[in-house]
């Protein structure tokens, strides 16, 4: 007669407290909710036969503690990996009802002799799990498996120890979860599982306790003790079996292999997402067998789709035949959720920002060219908004188009007015193009930029949308306001700059003095002397000269214009009687064009 082992349950599948592959205390070939519950008492007397914390195991894995409850099968212990200096999970085998630690030692022994063919069977079994892991090495979704030893007379596996909670966790005291949740984690735990079956696997104890959800929110499958070979169709019926309550097939109870197929996983699987949805567990196959009825999914989740719900109730059909027959066809079912792959412009901040940068995502997936809107604040600052932006290479073409037509302005006219009118223009006839494209080209770099950052897990997702709340306050938070700064230097330099030129003609015209020069010259070559103050005219002070003085070599005028007042030039005459206008003390930006300063 064949009987399910017993194994401890608790939470709401079933299992135990958390943590780090705590699953693989469920047991090398069961788990939580067997059959029968181990008594408290027997928790605490296989909790006494795990191995001490500092043991060494296989010369370099030094236990550091028992992960969970033990299970039905065996104890699972972290360990230090002392020659590569990494942590990993090792499980050893230790069922219940057939073996016992010998006082004050390591060495396991089987209770009593008739045990021992039992105790070998499980042994075997126990290096056919650590194959199929093996197998399945490069399954992302399923534990990797590092090594296989024998030991104190019983056999050890090392594992992969997986950062993370157990989807139990997530379950316990009858929550729920969202169905988008459910499927983020559904679909890669679905295709690990695919994968399994590909191998020629059956897990045989899908449940959320040895679901790991790991550190980027993705599930890991753990615990294949209860594995089987989908060849094994002839093989033995073992006496000691377990099986999960609420989570195991009908025909898992027969203990029958010959009955067993990818539709057995996928009934596991359907009360897994029974649980996740309704915060209930589904009744026992047992139980249903015997007349107690599956409460339906709608009556415990309303808000769940009836499509949804209907694939729920077809993976807990009693009968094989009623059930998706593998994993594909379960796949083909919930294609209508299947979720998409995290987007970088979900990372985009709720704010003026992110809704431009998603319009322009919208606009662009519709098949335009370039973004809908004009972005006027960068035509109103071109180059430099295009520096705020760090779009470096558009920046320096602008800034090099501008430099090349002043420089070609320059060189044509040397007239400051014609750069000043020249540099006007081109901003005026660039303020459209920039306008036009900025918000591609600032959607184009952060795209280019975001699509190289991890977006797996909530971490890395919130991380991204960090990243970009503060790039999104440089550019539109501090650029509308910076992007004045060029505009209001380049309009007040050139306000200077014609407030210059005004004052420069206004002293080349004060200064002209042509008639006082002519009479000047006129009295030298009448009377081959230079003039005295009482030979020519008086003088009258205006608004532009304050006072003109005779001198033998010239004359000397003292400026009264506001800028300038009290500034000294000079008109020389030289011996072939040409004039030179000298700036004596003139600051050089008022010196007009016909005088040299000295």
């Amino acid at each position: 007669m064949t009987t399910p082992l017993p194994d401890p349950a608790s939470g709401p599948d079933g299992g135990r407290n958390g943590g780090i592959n705590s699953g693989f205390n469920s047991g090398f070939t069961g788990g939580p909710n067997s059959g029968l519950d181990i008594p408290d008492e027997i928790t605490q007397q296989r909790y006494a036969m795990a191995l001490p914390s500092g043991s060494l195991l296989n010369g370099k894995f030094e236990v550091l503690n028992v992960i969970g409850k033990p299970g039905g099968f065996g104890i699972a212990y972290s360990c230090l990996d002392q020659r590569l200096g990494r942590h990993v999970v090792v499980k050893e085998l230790f069922p219940v009802g057939l073996v016992q630690r010998v006082r004050g030692s390591a060495q396991v022994q089987v209770l009593e002799s008739s045990l021992a063919s039992d105790f070998e069977l499980q042994l075997q079994l126990m290096q056919s799990e650590a194959r199929k892991l093996a197998a399945l090495d490069k399954v992302a979704a399923v534990v990797r498996v590092f090594e296989y030893f024998t030991q104190n007379n019983t056999a050890y596996i090392v594992m992969q120890q997986v950062p993370g909670r157990p989807l139990s966790d997530w379950l316990r005291d009858g929550k729920k979860v969202s169905v988008a949740q459910l499927m983020r984690w559904l679909w890669p735990l679905l295709q690990g599982l695919q994968a399994v079956h590909g191998a020629g696997v059956l897990h045989r104890d899908v449940k959320p306790d040895n679901v790991l959800i790991d550190a980027n929110d993705q599930p890991v499958l753990i615990d294949f003790g209860n594995a089987a070979a989908l060849s094994e169709h002839s093989a033995h019926s073992d006496r000691h079996f377990a099986v999960s309550r609420y989570y195991g097939a009908p025909e898992q109870y027969a203990n029958d292999l010959k009955q067993m197929g990818p539709w057995t996983d996928i009934y596991s699987v359907g009360a897994l997402m029974y649980t996740a949805l309704c915060g209930k567990r589904p009744a026992d196959a047992l139980k249903r067998l015997a007349g107690q009825p599956l409460v339906p999914v709608l009556q415990l989740a309303s808000d769940v789709p009836l499509e949804l719900a209907r694939t729920v109730e077809a993976c807990l059909e009693l009968m094989a035949q009623r059930r998706p027959a593998d994993v594909s066809e379960l796949c083909r079912r919930l294609l209508s959720w299947q979720p998409m792959a995290h987007h970088w412009t979900e990372a985009l901040p709720d704010n003026r920002f992110g809704a431009r940068m998603r319009g322009v995502h919208q606009h662009l997936q519709a098949g335009h060219a370039l973004p809908g809107v004009w972005h006027w604040p960068a035509g109103l600052g071109q180059g430099f908004w295009c520096f705020v932006q760090r779009l470096t290479l558009p920046g320096l073409v602008w800034t090099a188009l501008g430099s090349l037509l002043v420089v070609t302005v320059s060189a044509l006219t040397n007239s400051w007015p014609a750069m000043a009118l020249a540099l006007a223009g081109f901003w005026l006839l660039a303020a459209l193009p920039m306008a036009r494209t900025a918000d591609w080209m600032c959607f184009r770099q952060l795209r280019q930029s975001a699509e190289t950052q991890p977006m797996d897990s909530p971490e890395q997702r919130q991380r991204a949308r960090q990243r970009l709340t503060v790039q999104g306050q440089a550019a539109w938070h501090l650029a509308p306001w910076a992007l004045l700064l060029p505009v209001v230097v380049g309009v007040a330099a050139l306000g200077a700059h014609l407030r210059q030129q005004s004052h420069r003609e206004a002293v080349d015209q004060a200064i002209d003095l042509a008639g006082v020069r002519q009479q000047f010259l006129q009295f030298v070559v009448e009377h081959a002397r230079p003039p005295g103050l009482a030979d020519l005219p008086p003088f009258t002070p205006n608004a532009e000269i304050k006072t003109l003085e005779i001198r033998p070599s010239g004359l000397e005028v003292v400026l009264a214009l506001p800028e300038v007042a009290g500034r000294r030039l000079r008109w020389r005459l030289d011996e072939a009687a040409n004039w030179h206008c000298e700036a004596v003390d003139l600051p050089a930006a008022y010196v007009p064009a016909r005088c040299r300063l000295l």
